[in-house]
């Protein structure tokens, strides 16, 4: 019996010393499923925040180029669209209900076309007010950036500052005293006054 009981005692000790041990490695992270751990090391330093004054401004000339690749590609659709029109024109469809009064395959072929580049033109349209926007933002950082780099550069640090209040404090005190004795000076000629003119 107190055998079964001692065997009992190490299994559940052991299995309780299992259970502290994953517990651990857990909990120290060294137990973390494989994606997570690849995922880690696949961002690990290669993050997309910009820190740096020279990120900022690579990633500002960056979407400048790619903002003026888009607005090219826009300008071109501008006028394939305006072409198209051009053509229906030509087909005599100056309205709806031309076009619905029409037979002819070429003009729904076109509006068909006239459809897909409005819609491709006003999502490109929506695409350069996001560059136009992080543009924007870069620019006021770098701003930011220049003022607290003026800031740190003029900005009096604790010694100056000390040293700065001793001065104010010493100007002070040596303009309260000639300020005393001007005050007693003006005093004592008003006193002369007085007294010369009681006689």
């Amino acid at each position: 019996m107190a055998k079964k009981e001692t065997f009992h005692s190490l299994i559940t000790l052991g299995l309780f010393g299992a259970l502290c041990f994953v517990g651990y490695l857990w909990y120290s992270g060294e137990l973390v499923p494989r994606v997570k751990v690849a995922g880690d090391n696949m961002n690990d330093g290669t993050s997309n925040l910009l820190k740096t004054e020279e990120q900022f401004r690579d990633k500002l000339a960056e979407l400048k180029m790619q903002r003026d690749k888009v607005q090219r590609g826009a300008t071109r659709l501008e006028r394939l669209k305006a072409d198209n029109i051009t053509h229906l024109k030509e087909k005599g469809i100056g309205s709806g209900k031309d076009f619905i009064n029409s037979s002819d395959p070429d003009v729904k072929n076109a509006v068909i076309n006239l459809k897909e580049w409005v819609t491709q033109i006003t999502k490109i349209n929506q695409e350069i007010g996001y560059y136009d926007e992080a543009i924007s933002s870069i620019k006021v950082m770098l701003d930011k950036i220049e003022r607290d780099r003026i800031n740190e550069s003029i900005a009096l640090n604790e010694e100056e500052y000390l040293e700065l209040q001793k001065v104010i404090v010493d100007l002070n005190e040596r303009l309260n005293v000639n300020t005393t004795i001007l005050e007693d000076e003006e005093l004592g000629k008003l006193l002369d006054l007085e007294m010369a003119g009681s006689n």
